[in-house]
């Protein structure tokens, strides 16, 4: 799944449960949950490091936007504001200790962490199912909106 769609999960969950313990610890499930339906990757391994900056951060800037355009429009309590931060955080997560990963490869606990992220996608990468495009980003939309709609009602 694409960051922004963790992102707005991660926020609906916040916003949903109260309890910020149950947030920190169902968040990176439900990340793994998501990874596990079939869905494209906008990053391609062989992708030089500039446009994978780029793509991330109109990922980021997308899901970031929708998120704070619906904090802006609701009267939340700082609580909530608090928990929808921690869903975000939490949904993350586990993609942010990928790329921790990338960088200290000798980790033995990031290499297990990695090595379980990979094998809950339902296909290997690069394959035909993990190529950007509609319709293997149909599970991104269905779910993004699924969040949008959690997070608004």
């Amino acid at each position: 799944m694409i960051l922004s769609t963790h992102a707005l999960v991660g926020a609906a969950l916040g916003k949903n449960l109260e309890n910020p313990w149950l947030i920190v610890i169902l968040c990176p499930i439900v990340h793994f949950a998501l990874d596990s339906f079939r869905h494209g990757e906008y990053i391609d391994h062989r992708e030089k490091l500039k446009n994978l900056g780029r793509n991330v951060a109109l990922d980021i800037f997308a899901g970031g936007s929708i998120i704070l355009s619906v904090l802006f429009f609701q009267d939340w309590e700082l609580i909530t504001i608090r928990n929808v931060f921690l869903g975000i955080l939490f949904c993350l997560l586990p993609d942010f200790l990928t790329l921790i990963h990338y960088r200290f490869t000798s980790s033995k606990i990031l290499k297990k962490i990695y090595r379980f992220h990979q094998r809950v996608h339902p296909y290997p990468h690069p394959s035909k199912q993990t190529q950007w495009n509609l319709r293997n980003a149909v599970n991104d939309i269905l779910f993004s909106l699924a969040a949008v709609l959690f997070l608004i009602f």
